[in-house]
């Protein structure tokens, strides 16, 4: 049961859902209904839930040309953003996942297709396979 001011729901849009189905079940272990149903709601195509333990949501399907890749808006540097005319970073709402074990979780990251984006002691972002920024937390400080 969900109490007051907890995350109810997440809503992950991705441009290829069997990508991000295999990604976040080798990353996390969710459970995930494979098949996804069909949607009413202009530029989604299909939704895909997801669960795990009280923790539910679902991949919203969407067409590349309505989707907004956050791992863009971030330059890699100072130098990248001035080269594309751009001297501030975009921000967006955040969602940070509990881990047991940094190191091992930052691996099976890279193993499905993500990317580390900034790790700093016991916490990490990163980028899934469909250009999501998201973000790890830790008791267990990494190296």
């Amino acid at each position: 049961m969900f109490r007051y001011g907890e995350t109810c729901w997440m809503e992950i849009p991705v441009k290829d859902a069997q990508r991000a189905i295999q990604f976040y079940r080798n990353v996390f272990e969710w459970n995930i209904h494979e098949e996804g149903y069909e949607q009413q709601l202009e530029g989604i195509e299909r939704v895909y839930f997801f669960s795990k333990g009280n923790f539910h949501g679902s991949f919203l399907l969407v067409p590349e040309d309505q989707f907004f890749d956050m791992s863009k808006a971030f330059a890699a540097s100072s130098s990248d953003r001035e080269k594309e005319g751009d001297d501030k970073i975009l921000w967006s709402v955040g969602n940070t996942f509990a881990v047991e074990d940094m190191d091992e979780t930052l691996k099976k990251i890279t193993d499905s297709g993500g990317r580390i984006f900034r790790g700093m002691g016991s916490l990490a972002k990163f980028v899934d396979t469909e250009g999501n920024i998201l973000a790890l937390f830790s008791l267990q400080v990494w190296d």
